[in-house]
């Protein structure tokens, strides 16, 4: 878990948001030296994309 995210609504709008990281994640992501979304996309390797995306 990368930390907390709270949002505070009111008559359904968002009129606050808060967010906690914890200090590790964030280290971990200064010392990577990027932003993940400034990284390319990384298929998943874990399981059969015909599985995953239902082409089987």
């Amino acid at each position: 878990m990368e930390g907390l995210y709270i949002k505070v609504e009111q008559h359904g709008q968002v009129t606050e948001r808060y967010k906690w990281v914890r200090p590790t994640f964030l280290t971990a992501v200064l010392d990577s030296g990027s932003h993940w979304a400034d990284r390319p996309i990384v298929p998943n390797g874990l399981a059969n994309p015909a599985v995953m995306y239902g082409g089987v």
